[in-house]
């Protein structure tokens, strides 16, 4: 009888202390193995390898930095990569791996076709999806309540370019769109067309491409012959690059070239040099732009750090956008350790405060700017306009972010 009161006082006591699964203020990493995974969607392979260091530069520099100041809940953060190959059903395959992993939430992928498909299947598993860079519209349309995207979609992008393109030439500019057949390519077309008619453009030109060419030169003659005043391009970086290298070839001379992120905004593409000089680039971020994060280090101020690290490169889009993305989780995490009644064992629980955290979040500080998500879990944030000037990017749009005034109307081929 003794023994089995002994036993009863242990188990009270063990309750009165929390018990095995519950973290109380102050305590250690509430994880087995002491850390916070996260799940990251990556091209490793397929068509958008290429660009996985601009993706995974971001997150690893995040990582790195929380983990430098304690990490998330006494844990250090870890993250657990998926190749999705560049394919929509890679992405989904992706998913589903790490929705069978002790991941909180899942980042990714490298492009709209990917994400869409992904974000469906996330939402089937109930986990947390943070969007950093992917911009079809549909990807928050959906009403997936486990889907939360940084970046702005599609149809802000082309509300930006063009409300520029009506400022700075007026109503009655003729308008060309050229864009990649995928799934970013598309909604960034449909919405540049969609928005034309209502800012005083006249659509003159609407043309669509393989990515993967060696030549699309047939396809900018005829954009030529419609002589338009502003050229918008939905492009990824290789075709983008080639593009303008064949605008020069044919003395294609409008009065705007607008790419629509995508590779106008990746550091690659100003390798392009000349051919690159004065396009105007629809992003949401550059070094000289007026945020700054929550330790009150600025924009330029992250730049000369990412520099710093990675050996004179400067930071693109996507690598902000990773790099937020994963402070966006951190803060989330961080938020759902307030909860001492949570219990740490119970995986679905956890995710679930996860995706409301995320959806609390309402931080004024970042290098990337203000991050709070609307009601369709999209966040809400100034497009801006980039214009590459002396081989750097410069915002220069709108008046009320920009650094210094756009070069418009761009010089002719034959006056640079």
């Amino acid at each position: 009888m003794k023994y089995w009161k002994a036993v009863a006082a242990l188990l009270i006591l063990m309750g009165l202390l929390g018990g095995g699964c519950r973290r109380t203020s102050g305590s250690g990493c509430p994880f087995k193995g002491g850390t916070v995974r996260v799940g990251i969607i990556i091209s490793e392979t397929g068509r958008r390898a290429p660009l996985i260091q601009e993706y995974q530069r971001g997150y690893e520099m995040a990582r790195d930095e929380v983990n430098a100041a304690g990490g998330v809940l006494g844990c250090q953060v870890e993250l657990v990569y998926e190749d999705d190959g560049s394919e929509p059903r890679g992405a989904q395959m992706a998913v589903k791996r790490l929705a069978g992993e002790d991941v909180l939430l899942i980042m990714g992928t490298t492009s709209s076709a990917a994400t869409l498909p992904a974000v469906g299947v996330a939402n089937f598993y109930e986990i947390p999806f943070l969007v950093p860079t992917s911009t079809s519209d549909l990807i928050t349309e959906m009403g997936y309540e486990w889907v939360f995207r940084i970046c702005s979609p599609s149809s802000a992008y082309a509300g930006t370019a063009l409300d520029f393109a009506r400022e700075s030439l007026g109503n009655g500019a003729t308008l060309a769109i050229v864009y990649d057949e995928s799934l970013f390519g598309e909604s960034g077309a449909v919405a540049a067309a969609a928005n034309a008619a209502g800012r005083g453009l006249e659509l003159v030109a609407y043309e669509s491409y393989e990515s993967g060419g060696q030549d699309y030169t047939s396809l900018l003659a005829r954009v030529k012959e419609a002589n338009p005043d502003v050229l918008y391009f939905v492009s990824y970086l290789d075709e983008a690059i080639l593009l303008m290298q064949e605008c020069r070839q044919l003395d294609l001379n409008p009065s705007l070239y607008l790419g629509s992120a995508g590779g106008f905004v990746s550091g690659d593409f100003l390798q392009a040099g000349p051919d690159a000089e004065y396009t105007i680039a629809v992003g949401q971020w550059a070094a000289d732009a007026n945020w700054q994060d929550a330790n009150g280090r600025s924009a330029a101020e992250f730049a000369q750090a990412f520099s710093e690290r990675y050996q004179g490169d400067e930071p693109a889009l996507r690598t902000v956008l990773t790099y937020t993305a994963l402070q966006v989780a951190a803060d989330s995490i961080r938020r759902v350790g307030e909860d001492e009644s949570l219990d740490w064992a119970n995986l679905a629980d956890v995710r679930l405060s996860v995706r409301d955290a995320l959806g609390e979040t309402d931080l004024q500080n970042t290098i990337f700017g203000p991050i709070k998500f609307d009601e369709t879990r999209q966040n809400t944030h100034p497009v801006l306009l980039l214009q590459v000037i002396g081989g750097k990017f410069v915002t220069v749009y709108p008046e009320g972010y920009r650094s210094r005034a756009p070069v418009v109307p761009v010089p002719t081929w034959g006056e640079r």
